[in-house]
This record gives C-alpha cells, structure tokens and sequence, in this order.
C-alpha cells in the first residue's frame, strides 16, 4: 500500500491494522493459487495434441485467469497486456530462482506483490 494514498492495491484502507492487511494478502494469494492451480490442467487440456506445449502460453492463461485476478486483486482496470507480462516476469524470476515451491504459489505471490 502507498502511505497516504487511502487505498492499497487491494482497496484496503490505510486504517487497517498490518494483520488484516497480512489476512487479506494470505486471502489474496491463496485464492490466486487455487485458480493458477486449476488453470494449468485446463491449459494442458486445451493443447492435449502437443501434450500441453504452447510457446505462446502466457497469452492463453491471461485470457483464462484475466477476470479472475481482477476480482482477487480488486483491480478492474488491470489490462491483458499487463497480465501477459506479469505471467513472463513470473516465468523468468521462477526459473532463475528455482524456488522449493509450486509455481503457482510463486506466481500468486508475485501477483499481489506486483499487479
């Protein structure tokens, strides 16, 4: 949140105590996970005749999460592009730093940190 804005980047209030703002952004990234979970299956499914391998993919998942992260993030204005390049940023800094978590809590994570 910007101090002195009057609204985090979820639409909290700069009024609320550091634990509602943890709550909300524990909320935040697992409900991001959860979709970015399901969503994986769904695109495998979707591209079952080259098992799964789309060099665009980045593209499809955005048209397939797009409104969910909007209403996640309270971010009705958040545009495909910039989810298109939110989800390569995700790509690059996963793979550079191999973390011992899923790539779609990394994600997630990176999302309500940066979106």
């Amino acid at each position: 949140m910007m101090p002195g804005s009057g609204r985090g980047r979820m639409g909290c209030s700069d009024e609320w105590s550091d634990e509602t703002m943890d709550d909300e952004r524990t909320a935040a990234v697992d409900r991001l996970d959860a979709v970015l979970a399901a969503t994986g299956p769904a695109h495998h499914a979707a591209f079952i005749e080259t098992d799964g391998v789309d060099p665009e993919w980045p593209i499809w998942y955005a048209e397939h999460v797009l409104a969910d992260v909007r209403a996640i993030l309270g971010r009705p204005d958040l545009t495909h592009s910039r989810l298109v390049w939110a989800l390569v940023d995700c790509d690059d800094a996963y793979s550079a730093a191999a973390p011992a978590i899923a790539w779609h809590r990394f994600y997630a994570e990176r999302f309500v940190e940066k979106l």
